[in-house]
């Protein structure tokens, strides 16, 4: 067996053509990659080299001829494992195709170890000429790279080249694929040569299934998160297979895959009892008895997400029973179930922290006020388009986790209006900090008077949407106040005025961030006045649609507003060309501006603006 010193010194037919290439990187490494047939594409002087390698008249041959391309596949395999340093291999694996394919299909322990390892340089020489296309950082640990490849730049040819290249550094870590034209034959690349894999996304890859899934299964044994969506030809077959030589596995998403059922999931739980973190989401195969089997056998599970899935009364009764450390629920489009799997759930996760529930038309006041009794932990609850629940669930919500709650989110629920007068006082929620409250369409000042007692300490306020919300609700908000607020939407509140916004300015000015006005249409140049007097601090404000003019502008310029980097005047129809010297002035720090559906400001003058402004994204 020749050493590699020995090696470096064997001389072959065609041996000086291949040494002048690989020592001249940046000259010999002019190609792009195909994504098809060719990966490497050096084609320049092919018609001359090919006459070369023409046998000459009087019988003798070229000192070109390509006699090292004629050895067999195992012979070429053979030399390709002395390469003494990584970066070796990735030179090699640029010179054609089927290089690439023989070093891809190694096995990395087939290597012979280096005596040595790459420096930086050589590193990023690699990266920069085999992955010209990814992205990476220095700072990345070794055997932990992460990799991801998108729409046409997704195919075997790649995958080959990064399960070449990633070993250079260490190895590959976590593989994300979205969309393009991967096979299974393209996994069995990676999981040949990239051993230390730990987490693997698949995005709506049509082509993947089983056979690429069982190669990964075979060839890495240390993988922690699987993430499949609309995978079509994926089955229980290729999930088992996961199963059984993944014992570490801690996250498994599950999105769309019409051929997976439960006994996937039985396999799963048997084998891979180490998973924190469970979402299934619109699979029809999955029922009952999978999500049964797997939450009993799972007591390190933290998050569980469910999504349109046919479930009944008894799979909650069993993630109440065996699911004691649950911190995390979220629940979206769960039809079957009644009133006594949320009071199951509140009794038995115990440790919930966040509570996530949308489009749930079986949850009403009961089932909410059963969800949050007995629970000590609750922070987070988000309800969204839950039309039965009304504002005595919002009651019994803020009544029971009121001395926890710290972020409350109501979105799209028609059945919240404003309560009665005589409707029991709110206790004070002094670690409530965050309340959103959108597109609740039959909500007014009544409502926000009366949950203004539990509200004191917010310091974030988003009530988007709340078309029936004036100025009397804005002000009964901030009479009662004991901290100041730092963001702030009013989007859509198409009855705020100018009132509302002064007094916001008054009161909060200084600590205010962020402020989002955007279809605030009685909403005009005095409120932008205060805004530039008192919001010394601002960084992102909307205005899209409102009734500023050219007078606000100039006295925002006037006042500096140096902190502004984000600035919307989207649909402000009484802004003209006349605001633009101000507009100079105020996008001097600016990042984006927002001028687009502005009818007073011509082409020519928005392009002026823009040669301007060089450093901020201008959106016309």
């Amino acid at each position: 067996m020749l050493r590699n010193k020995e090696l470096r010194e064997f001389a072959f037919t065609g041996d000086s053509a291949f040494r002048k290439d690989l020592s001249n990187k940046r000259k010999a490494l002019d190609f792009k990659v195909d994504d098809g047939v060719q990966l490497v594409g050096a084609n320049r002087g092919k018609k001359k080299n090919e006459e070369n390698e023409k046998p000459r008249s009087n019988g003798e041959t070229s000192d070109s001829t390509d006699l090292i391309g004629r050895l067999p596949d195992d012979c070429l395999t053979e030399i390709f494992r002395f390469l003494p340093v990584p970066l070796d291999h990735s030179l090699c694996a640029m010179v054609s195709k089927k290089w690439l394919l023989l070093q891809a299909q190694m096995h990395a322990f087939r290597f012979t170890p280096t005596m040595h390892e790459p420096t930086v340089n050589a590193m990023v020489t690699t990266y920069d000429v085999l992955e010209p296309w990814l992205s990476y950082e220095l700072g990345e640990r070794p055997g932990y790279l992460t990799r991801r490849l998108e729409g046409k730049k997704a195919t075997d040819t790649r995958l080959a080249a990064i399960a070449v290249g990633t070993q250079a550094r260490g190895g590959l870590g976590r593989l994300c694929i979205r969309g393009g034209r991967p096979s299974d034959a393209g996994l069995r690349l990676i999981a040949l040569s990239c051993p230390g894999l730990e987490s693997l996304s698949l995005w709506e890859c049509g082509s993947i299934g089983d056979a690429g899934l069982e190669a990964i299964a075979m060839g890495c044994t240390l993988l922690r998160k699987l993430d499949l969506r609309n995978c079509p030809l994926v089955t229980d077959k290729g999930l088992v297979a996961i199963a059984k030589t993944s014992s570490n596995l801690s996250s498994l998403t599950l999105e769309a895959c019409p051929n997976v059922g439960d006994p996937a999931l039985e396999a799963t739980s048997k084998c891979s009892n180490n998973i924190k973190s469970l979402s299934l989401n619109n699979c029809p195969c999955i029922g009952d008895e999978g999500l049964r089997s797997m939450v009993s056998r799972l007591q390190k599970l933290k998050k569980l997400k469910l999504t349109r899935l046919k479930l009944s009364d008894k799979a909650f009764e069993a993630i109440a029973k065996y699911c004691s450390s649950l911190t995390s629920l979220t629940l979206t489009g769960i039809l079957g179930i009644h009133e006594s799997s949320f009071l199951a759930i509140g009794r038995g996760c115990l440790n919930l922290e966040s509570v996530t529930i949308n489009y749930c038309p079986p949850l009403d006041d009961s089932g909410l006020w059963g969800l949050t009794q007995t629970s000590s932990c609750i922070k987070t609850v988000r309800i969204e388009g839950c039309d039965t629940v009304t504002w005595g669930g919002a009651a019994a919500l803020l009544s029971n986790l009121h001395h926890t709650i710290r972020f409350l989110s109501i979105s799209r629920c028609n059945g919240i209006k404003d309560p009665p007068p005589r409707a029991p006082k709110l206790p004070f929620c002094p670690r409530l900090l965050s309340l959103a409250i959108r597109n609740c369409t039959a909500l007014g000042d009544s409502f926000l008077s009366w949950i203004r007692d539990a509200s004191p300490a917010i310091k974030r306020l988003d009530l988007t949407g709340l078309t029936m919300v004036t100025n009397l609700g804005i002000m009964a908000l901030l009479d009662v106040r004991k901290e100041v607020w730092t963001e702030v939407s009013l989007s859509g509140c198409a009855r705020v005025s100018d009132d509302s916004v002064v007094a916001l300015c008054n009161g909060c000015g200084g600590g205010i961030r962020t402020l989002s006005l955007d279809g605030c249409v009685q909403v005009g140049d005095a409120s932008l006045e205060a805004i530039a007097r008192l919001c010394t601090c601002i960084n992102d404000l909307d205005l899209s649609q409102c009734a500023v003019s050219d007078l606000g502008l100039e006295f925002l310029a006037r006042m500096g507003c140096t902190s502004l980097r984000i600035f919307s005047l989207s649909g402000c129809s009484r802004i003209s060309n006349g605001c633009m010297s101000f507009l100079k002035e105020v996008g001097a720090g600016l990042v984006g501006l927002n001028l687009m559906h502005c009818g007073g400001l011509s082409r020519m003058a928005i392009e002026r603006l823009k040669g301007s402004l060089s450093k901020c994204d201008i959106a016309s």
